[in-house]
C-alpha cells in the first residue's frame, strides 16, 4: 500500500514538471545545407564489398614475391587496425558534439562506411590469404610498435580532447594517416596488377572534381578553381530557393584523374570539363523536377543546364549607379586619349546625333568642360577635355568597365549597370538576345559575372577584330545574352573523353557553385565531399573561436602532425625499405599532409604537391572506378545485387 501510494506521488510529480519531448528528425527543415549534401553524396556511392571479384586477382597474387605478399598483407592489416579505431571510436568520440540532427545522422552513415571499409579487408584476406596468414597478420598489426603509436595517439586525442581535437584526430586520421597503406594497392593498379583489390581502396576514397581551367566566380571576378584558397568568397547556388549568394570555401581537395569528360553544346552555352562521377544539375523542360544525378542524365535536349534563375535580393545600402561610373562606361566605348607635344586630352566622338547629345547631358551633369568641334560633311562630332585629371578623370580607368567588388551590388544595381550599359554600348539581337563586344577581356567577364548574379545565360565567344584600323592578331570578345526563358542552350550536349590532368574540388555550404569554363560557358554544378565534411563541421566551430584561442588550437595541430608524422616515417621504413618504395611513399605522405590541413581551412606544412608524387600513384588515386562509366553510380565493375525480403528460414542459421 505504501509502495503504491509512493508510486501514485512520484507519478503526480512527474506529471507536473516540465518535460523534454524527444524531436523526430526532420530531413524538410534543414539547418545546414552541408548535411543533407553530404548525406546525398554517402548514399549515392553506398558499396558492399561483396559485389567485387577479388578472386579475379588471385593468378596476380601468386606472381608476387613473398617479400610483396608480406608487405600487402601488413599493409591490409594496418587499414584494417585504423578504419576499426575510426569506426568504433573516431564517430562515437565526435558525436556528443553535433551542430544539427542531420549531422548526427550523417556520421551515423559514416560509421557504419568505415566498419564495411573494415570489412573489406577482411574479404581480400580471406580472398588472397591462408587462415595460418591471416592469425600472423592480426599478430603483427597487434605488436607493431609504430602502428599502435599511430593508433593510441589518436584515441588518447578521441578519449581526452576537446571537440575541436577530436576532430583534428579524425581529419588527420582519414586524409593522412591511411594513405601510407593506400600506396600499396594503388602502386600496383598502376602496374596492371591485383586491379581489384585497388577497387577496394578507390571507392573508398572516391571523390568528384573539376578540371583545373574551371571558374568560380569570387567578389573580384572569375579565378580558376586552382587559385582559391579555404576561406576565399566564391557563388554558390542554393538548388532549393535557385538563388545565389557568396559563401566561404571550407575545403579544398586536389588530386590527379587519369581520364576528364567535357560536356560541350554544339552553341557553346555548355561546356564543363570534370571527373567521371561529378554531380551536375539540370533541369527538366516539361516540370520544376532538378536533375542532380549522372544516372539521370540524358544527352539529349530533354532538360537544360542549370543557371540561378532568381536575383540577388535588392539591398536598401547599396548605391544607386553614379554618374561617374556612366561616364566611364560611355568612355569604354567612344573614348580615347589623345597625347600632343605638350599636354593629354580626353577625345569622344561619335557619328549619332542623339548619342552626343547624350554625351552632352552627361559631361554636364559632371561639371566637366569640354570643346565641341564637329567633322565636316556631318561625319560626326569630336568632344575634346583639356587637362582632364583636374576633373578627377583618372586615366588609368578609361581601359576597362567600372566595376564594384560582387559581393557589394545587387539586384536592382545590375540590372541598371546592365540596361545603362546596352543603352551605350550594346547591341539588341534579331532573336531577343544582347550582345556586347569588347577587346577589354575583364570588362567582359565583368559583364557576363552581372548576368550570372542575374540569373540570365550566357557565353563568351572570340574572334580576330577585322576592322582595318586594328592591330594585327587583335581579339575580340563578344559576350551574347539569352533573353529570359530560353531554353535554346538545353540543346544536343555532346561528351567527350580526354586526356588525364590535375582536378580540384571545392566545398561550399550549399554543396553547388556556379562555374565557368575557359570557353566563357557558366552552368551549376555540385562541389566536393572527398575527405572535408569533418574538416568542415571543425571550421564553423574553430571560426567562432576568440583570436588568442585560435591561435592555441592551430599549434596544438601542427605539433600533432608533427608527431604523427616522425612517427608514420619510422612505420613507411619498416614497411617498404625492403621493397625500396620508402621516398616514393614518404612523398606521398607528405602530400597527404598537406591536404589534411587544407581540409581543417590551414595552409600546408610541406613542399610536395602533387606534381612530386608518383604519376602512377596519382592515376591510380583518381576518382572514378576502374570500370567507371558516368552514368553508372558506381563502376561497372561494381554491380548492386538484387534485394530479397528476409524469410523465417534465413534466420535459422546452424538448425
Amino acid at each position: 500500500m505504501i509502495l503504491r501510494m509512493r508510486l501514485q506521488l512520484e507519478s503526480e510529480k512527474t506529471l507536473t514538471q516540465e518535460t523534454e519531448h524527444y524531436k523526430a528528425i526532420n530531413w524538410n527543415a534543414i539547418e545546414d545545407v552541408v548535411d543533407k549534401a553530404t548525406w546525398e553524396k554517402l548514399t549515392e556511392q553506398f558499396w558492399l564489398d561483396t559485389r567485387i571479384p577479388l578472386s579475379n586477382d588471385l593468378d596476380d597474387w601468386r606472381k608476387l614475391s613473398e617479400k610483396e605478399r608480406d608487405l600487402v598483407g601488413k599493409v591490409f592489416g594496418g587499414l584494417t587496425l585504423l578504419d576499426t579505431l575510426q569506426g568504433t571510436d573516431g564517430v562515437s568520440a565526435i558525436r556528443p558534439d553535433v551542430r544539427t540532427p542531420h549531422e548526427d545522422a550523417v556520421l551515423s552513415n559514416v560509421s557504419f562506411m568505415e566498419q564495411v571499409h573494415a570489412k573489406s579487408y577482411s574479404s581480400i584476406f580471406s580472398t588472397l590469404n591462408t587462415k595460418t596468414e591471416i592469425e600472423e597478420i592480426f599478430e603483427w598489426t597487434a605488436n607493431n610498435p609504430y602502428l599502435q603509436k599511430k593508433a593510441e595517439i589518436i584515441k588518447e586525442v578521441y578519449d581526452n580532447g576537446t571537440p575541436l581535437q577530436k576532430k583534428v584526430a579524425s581529419v588527420f586520421l582519414e586524409s593522412f594517416l591511411f594513405y601510407s597503406g593506400f600506396f600499396t594497392p594503388l602502386w600496383y593498379l598502376g602496374n596492371n596488377k591485383l586491379p581489384n583489390v585497388a577497387e577496394i581502396i578507390k571507392l573508398i576514397i572516391r571523390d568528384e572534381c573539376m578540371a583545373k581551367d574551371q571558374e568560380v566566380l569570387t567578389p573580384k571576378g572569375w579565378v580558376s578553381v586552382a587559385d582559391i584558397r579555404p576561406q576565399d568568397l566564391v557563388l554558390q547556388f542554393d538548388k532549393e530557393t535557385r538563388r545565389t549568394n557568396f559563401a566561404p570555401v571550407s575545403t579544398i581537395s586536389t588530386d590527379f584523374a587519369p581520364k576528364i569528360y567535357q560536356f560541350k553544346s554544339k552553341l557553346g552555352y555548355v561546356d564543363l570539363k570534370c571527373t567521371s562521377n561529378h554531380r551536375l544539375i539540370r533541369k527538366a523542360l516539361t516540370s520544376d523536377k532538378l536533375i542532380t544525378r549522372p544516372a539521370d542524365l540524358t544527352l539529349g535536349s530533354s532538360s537544360y543546364w542549370l543557371h540561378p534563375t532568381e536575383v540577388l535580393p535588392p539591398n536598401s545600402k547599396v548605391e544607386p549607379l553614379s554618374k561617374w561610373e556612366e561616364f566611364y562606361i560611355c568612355l569604354s566605348k567612344f573614348g580615347t586619349v589623345v597625347e600632343s607635344a605638350l599636354s593629354k586630352h580626353l577625345v569622344l566622338s561619335s557619328s549619332k546625333p542623339e548619342v552626343i547629345a547624350k554625351m552632352e547631358d552627361l559631361l554636364e551633369s559632371l561639371n566637366i568642360t569640354y570643346k565641341e568641334y564637329s567633322y565636316p560633311e556631318g561625319n560626326g562630332t569630336v568632344m575634346r577635355i583639356s587637362r582632364f585629371n583636374q576633373f578627377g578623370i583618372e586615366e588609368d580607368k578609361l581601359k576597362s568597365l567600372p566595376k564594384r567588388p560582387l559581393n557589394e551590388v545587387d539586384s536592382k544595381w545590375c540590372l541598371q549597370y546592365l540596361e545603362t550599359l546596352f543603352d551605350w554600348v550594346g547591341a539588341k539581337c534579331s532573336d531577343n538576345s544582347y550582345r556586347y563586344c569588347s577587346i577589354n577581356k575583364e570588362s567582359v567577364d565583368y559583364v557576363q559575372a552581372l548576368c550570372s548574379l542575374l540569373g540570365y545565360k550566357t557565353r563568351i565567344r572570340e574572334f580576330e577584330a577585322r576592322s582595318p584600323f586594328s592591330a594585327e592578331g587583335l581579339v575580340n570578345y563578344s559576350l551574347t545574352i539569352l533573353p529570359e526563358g530560353s531554353t535554346s542552350y538545353g540543346a544536343a550536349v555532346a561528351r567527350t573523353e580526354l586526356e588525364g590532368e590535375q582536378i580540384y574540388g571545392i566545398q561550399v555550404p550549399s554543396g553547388y557553385l556556379v562555374t565557368r569554363s575557359k570557353s566563357g560557358s557558366v552552368v551549376v554544378t555540385g562541389n566536393s565531399v572527398h575527405g572535408t565534411y569533418i574538416g568542415y563541421k571543425f571550421q564553423l566551430a574553430f571560426n567562432e573561436l576568440p583570436e588568442k584561442e585560435q591561435e592555441a588550437l592551430k599549434e596544438w595541430m601542427y605539433d600533432l602532425l608533427y608527431t604523427l608524422y616522425e612517427n608514420e616515417e619510422k612505420y613507411t621504413e619498416e614497411l617498404y625499405d625492403e621493397i625500396g618504395w620508402t621516398d616514393e611513399v614518404k612523398t606521398f605522405l607528405r602530400y597527404n599532409a598537406n591536404k589534411a590541413l587544407m581540409n581543417l581551412g590551414l595552409d600546408p606544412l610541406f613542399p610536395e604537391s602533387a606534381e612530386d608524387v608518383n604519376p602512377i600513384i596519382m592515376n591510380g588515386i583518381s576518382t572514378g572506378t576502374s570500370n567507371h562509366d558516368f552514368f553508372s553510380q558506381v563502376g561497372n565493375g561494381y554491380l548492386l545485387g538484387q534485394v530479397e525480403a528476409m524469410e523465417d528460414s534465413d534466420y535459422m542459421v546452424g538448425l
